[in-house]
């Protein structure tokens, strides 16, 4: 490798580290956290299901509930979002649609999210 080639490659590495450090710190909306726990949820991802997860419904989530729910071929929209007037809760609609054993079926769902902490959580 040469001397701009490992130059350009390390700016790229700060600009990754830094993208990263700074993602963070951005409040995500509800329809972000909700899209991210039904993601972590359908793919059996149990800690990262956990990190959106509050309250009451995190203590009593298990792992093989987590795992149980993995579903290859599931999909979902977030439809609505609807936000309390204080800002401290908030109700997303979405349309899941999963393959099964006994073929394609969809259902439409809510989340109810709670802001902890200032982060919002299913």
């Amino acid at each position: 490798m040469n001397r701009r080639e490992m130059l350009v490659a390390a700016g790229v590495a700060i600009t990754g580290s830094i993208a990263g450090c700074s993602g963070g710190s951005e409040p995500q909306t509800p329809k972000e956290v909700t899209r991210s726990y039904l993601s972590a949820y359908t793919s059996g991802e149990y800690e990262e299901t956990l990190s959106y997860t509050a309250g009451q419904k995190a203590e009593s989530l298990t792992e093989e509930e987590v795992v149980k729910a993995e579903t290859r071929e599931a999909e979902f929209e977030i439809v609505r979002e609807e936000k309390t007037d204080d800002g401290n809760e908030a109700l997303v609609s979405y349309v899941y649609a999963a393959e099964t054993a006994l073929g394609d079926a969809s259902s439409t769902a809510c989340a109810l999210l709670v802001k902890e902490e200032g982060e919002w959580m299913v």
